[in-house]
Parts: structure tokens; C-alpha cells; sequence
């Protein structure tokens, strides 16, 4: 190839480079958002349980599971992830295991529940024990 013709691609490479950065921001704000969001409906989750309102965390938290969907690809695929810099790749990929480990503690602490419940109505439904249900609950759960 003459000088000429690697001065052209050179020129064209330089080109680019703005579109791929400008690419890799955009990608790497959709992920902070969506990311941010999820954590939002993690929280919500968490807070809704704690407070008694069922109905609400389990919203929220199949809202947070879409949004771990949403982001797996993205993080997983590295095909998808071109343009992020790899210290932004691995903070969001540390935060999606984060996200995860939340969202497996959620629904350890839901199954824990609903067998507890079990446990208490096995038992007749006496008032006032529910910790042995629980623990009991939970000692199956873990195994």
C-alpha cells in the first residue's frame, strides 16, 4: 500500500473514532439509568416487604427483575458492550452482581415466608410463635 492510501484510512479510522466514543457514552448512560433503576426497585422491594405490603414488592420486584434482564446483555455479551471503557465495564458488571445477589436474598426471604406460613398453619394457627416457624422455615430453605 502507498503512503497515500494508508494516509486515506488513517483518515478514515480518526473518522469514526468520535461516532464509537460518542456510542460508548450513550451506552454507558442507558446503562447507569437502567442500572439506577433497578437498584430503585430493589429498595422498593425490600422497603414494601419490610412494611407488610405484599402486593406492591412483588411489583417491584418483577419490575427489578425486567430491568436485570434488560441489562444482562448487555454486560454479559461482549459483542454488545464495544465502546464502554473497561473500568465502566467492570463497575457495571459488579453492580449487576450486586443487583443479583439482592434479588436471590428477596426471593430466599419470600420462600421463607410462604414455608413458614405452612409450617404455622400445620401447626393450627396457634398465636404467638411465629420465630419457630420461621427459623424452621429457613433451616429448610438453606439446606
Amino acid at each position: 500500500m502507498s503512503g497515500q492510501a494508508i494516509s486515506k484510512l488513517d483518515a478514515v479510522a480518526v473518522s469514526l473514532q468520535p461516532e464509537k466514543i460518542e456510542a460508548g457514552r450513550e451506552l454507558a448512560e442507558f446503562l447507569k439509568n437502567e442500572s439506577a433503576a433497578c437498584v430503585a426497585f430493589v429498595k422498593l422491594g425490600t422497603t414494601m416487604r419490610k412494611t407488610g405490603n405484599q402486593e406492591l414488592a412483588e411489583q417491584a420486584i418483577a419490575n427489578a427483575e425486567k430491568s436485570y434482564a434488560t441489562l444482562l446483555p448487555f454486560l454479559s455479551d461482549s459483542t454488545r458492550s464495544t465502546g464502554l471503557k473497561a473500568e465502566d465495564l467492570e463497575e457495571f458488571r459488579a453492580q449487576l452482581e450486586r443487583i443479583r445477589n439482592s434479588l436471590d436474598d428477596l426471593e430466599k426471604v419470600r420462600k421463607i415466608a410462604v414455608l413458614a406460613y405452612q409450617f404455622w398453619q400445620e401447626r393450627g394457627c396457634p398465636v404467638g410463635s411465629p420465630d419457630e416457624d420461621w427459623l424452621r422455615a429457613e433451616r429448610e430453605i438453606v439446606r
